[in-house]
């Protein structure tokens, strides 16, 4: 007798509290973390900055052997070793005397939201879904978003007990409240006698063997033939795909991490740039949610372009920030245009290159977009410590971000889900 609420369900809840209190509060907190510590030791914008930077590189660095673990070891491991680098690292946050000590603290918690973020999260729900991957992503990623509320939470902790003690508490949040979640994390769903989407199980299968290695198999997630990495690489959809993220991710990142600096610079209080830092994925619910259910029935090509759009315009729009309510069409561009990308991201990759071997692909693709996040903030940090203003950095990070635009549109359709995109080597 199948459950009445499929178990894929779940693990899409699971890993959205997840995102909620880990990786994604730790990357839209950046910024108010950034302006305490800074101003307690008077570091340059360049140098904090540069650690923002490093801990986006030592993600993508990490990437590629997350991703080949998730494939051999499976997700909830992964995740749950993660999850411990990232306590460490806010633990050792929280005693720093020093800008090697920040750099450090960083490193380490960014190697643990490699192996416990969403990266590994669309990895587990894509295997339990087909015909409704986009809108499982879509509401996982609703997890990301609402860590918004947190922000002023941190903020607040900031505040009152100071930024050391509100590191010490955020570990022990992730410990006590992330580490029991990820036990829901599964593998792929033919293990548990069960089939992608909820759909009923075949007898034949159900009767089979699941108990061997927790390694899944290409045969058992969706019956089509998947690439391989190596395949994957020679593909020009995989080089598309990463430059267009590429691109955005420079763009995007510190619009991201850096713009509550930048509002409290332009005159803004404390307080309302803290709150606009929460609106950022706040407001991304809009893109998750409503763009990304349309992956599900229109061509996803056409929606990432749109968003990456988005974002570009509302990048420009940043630059001229002078009041607080200049802040919210800054909101309504930039941050619903951030959010559609996210959960059709994984969606592309399995539509384009299968299950098989997702978590490596994915790993390589991200160790590549992930340069862009890692550029973005050193770029824009050196720009203001050399001419004393963001607005020329906004500027030019919004036109790179339109780039993303083209490459994304130049991409062969992708085929339904379930169905392998022919992708061989005679594309390239």
């Amino acid at each position: 007798m199948r459950p009445r609420i499929f178990y894929g369900w779940y693990m899409v809840a699971a890993s959205a509290a997840i995102m909620v209190l880990s990786a994604s509060t730790i990357y839209f907190g950046t910024g108010v973390l950034f302006s305490a510590i800074v101003a307690e030791f008077h570091w340059s914008t360049l140098a904090a900055a540069a650690a923002i930077s490093l801990r986006s590189e030592l993600s993508a660095i990490a990437a590629p052997l997350v991703g080949y673990l998730i494939d051999r070891f499976g997700t909830r491991p992964v995740m749950l070793i993660g999850l411990g680098f990232v306590a460490a690292g806010l633990l050792w946050l929280s005693v720093i005397d020093a800008l090697w000590g920040f750099y450090g603290s960083l490193a380490l918690t960014a190697i643990g939201t490699s192996g416990s973020g969403g990266s590994v999260g669309t990895i587990a729900v894509s295997r339990w879904f087909v015909r409704k991957r986009s809108r499982a992503l879509s509401l996982m990623f609703i997890g990301p978003a609402t860590a918004g509320i947190t922000v002023p939470v941190l903020t607040w902790l900031i505040t009152s007990q100071g930024w050391r003690t509100a590191n010490v508490i955020w570990a022990g949040v992730i410990v006590v409240v992330c580490m029991p979640l990820a036990l829901v994390i599964r593998d792929a769903p033919e293990k548990y006698g069960l089939r992608p989407d909820g759909d009923p199980p075949d007898q034949s299968e159900a009767s089979s063997d699941t108990s061997a290695r927790p390694r899944v198999q290409a045969s058992v997630l969706g019956g089509n033939r998947s690439l391989t990495v190596k395949e994957a690489l020679r593909t020009r959809t995989f080089w598309q795909l990463m430059l267009a993220y590429t691109l955005t991710n420079l763009a995007n990142t510190p619009a991201v991490v850096l713009a509550v600096p930048f509002l409290v610079g332009q005159g803004i209080p404390t307080e309302t740039a803290a709150w606009a830092a929460a609106g950022i994925p706040a407001v991304s619910v809009i893109g998750r949610v409503g763009l990304g259910f349309w992956g599900d029935f229109y061509d996803k090509r056409y929606i990432v372009a749109f968003s990456f759009a988005l974002q570009a315009a509302g990048i420009f729009l940043l630059a001229g920030i002078t009041e607080a309510w200049m802040i919210l069409p800054f909101l309504l561009l930039f941050a619903v245009g951030f959010g559609g990308p996210i959960p059709l991201r994984s969606a592309l990759q399995a539509d384009y290159f299968g299950l098989g071997a997702l978590g490596s692909i994915q790993g390589a693709l991200m160790f590549m977009t992930t340069i862009g996040g890692f550029l973005g903030p050193i770029f824009l940090g050196a720009l203001v410590d050399m001419t004393g203003q963001y607005q020329l950095g906004w500027v030019l990070l919004a036109a790179v971000c339109a780039l993303g635009v083209p490459l994304t549109l130049m991409m062969p359709r992708p085929l339904a889900p379930g169905r392998r995109a022919a992708v061989r080597q005679t594309e390239a």
